[in-house]
């Protein structure tokens, strides 16, 4: 629970375990004090910390792509490659 208002319209949250999902939920303060109701709860998720060789910057004309990186062993070779989608 936060102890104290928040001015901004964000929230970070630090210091969080990782590959860990968390749900949060948030109320509203009037500036006469008034508090409302809780909002459903919303969910959140830390992933796994960078690790060598990443993070790699992706080709130039890539910065746009809304596809997932996907991280698999493609040829079977034991090493992994990473795969992304081009940006049209």
């Amino acid at each position: 629970m936060n102890k104290f208002l928040l001015t901004a319209a964000y929230f970070v949250d630090e210091n969080l375990a990782g590959c860990t999902i968390y749900y949060y939920k948030v109320t509203s303060v009037s500036t006469n004090g008034n508090e409302g109701g809780l909002s459903a709860a919303y969910k959140a998720w830390t992933s796994y910390p960078a690790v060598t060789p990443f993070p790699r910057h992706l080709p130039e004309g890539n910065h746009a792509s809304e596809s997932c990186p996907t991280i698999t062993d493609v040829d079977n070779d034991g090493e992994m490659e990473l795969i992304i989608g081009m940006a049209n």
